[in-house]
């Protein structure tokens, strides 16, 4: 499983990527699957603290805080322009390609019929 380390208020915190973080994003944000995706694409401030809690609640085994107040840590730290926030969302999708690349690398090809 993929992670970054993240630091917020002087606190770092491990942000841990993987099925179970999108799984309890689309449940907390009772989206399908692909509905999550294309938010996170075209509409990223709907997706990015729900993603980022749950990110952070699977990786730092002490984390105590709220969607709330994840959302206050992004918005002190530069809202949508948050240095953290940018890490996040880069290791996040780095993470996801990494995934896409490996099952597309695992799978052979076909032989071709002549």
């Amino acid at each position: 499983m993929n992670h970054t380390i993240l630091t917020f208020e002087g606190k770092e915190f491990k942000a841990k990527f993987g099925l179970a973080v999108i799984g309890n994003t689309v449940k907390h944000l009772e989206l399908e699957l692909q509905e999550f995706f294309q938010l996170f694409a075209k509409n990223l401030p709907l997706v990015a603290a729900p993603l980022m809690y749950n990110s952070l609640k699977k990786g730092t085994a002490d984390f105590n805080y709220t969607i709330d107040q994840v959302e206050d840590m992004i918005d002190e730290d530069g809202g949508l322009t948050s240095p953290q926030l940018v890490k996040f969302i880069e290791a996040f999708t780095a993470s996801i390609t990494t995934e896409q690349k490996t099952e597309l690398e695992g799978k052979k090809k076909a032989p071709v019929k002549k």
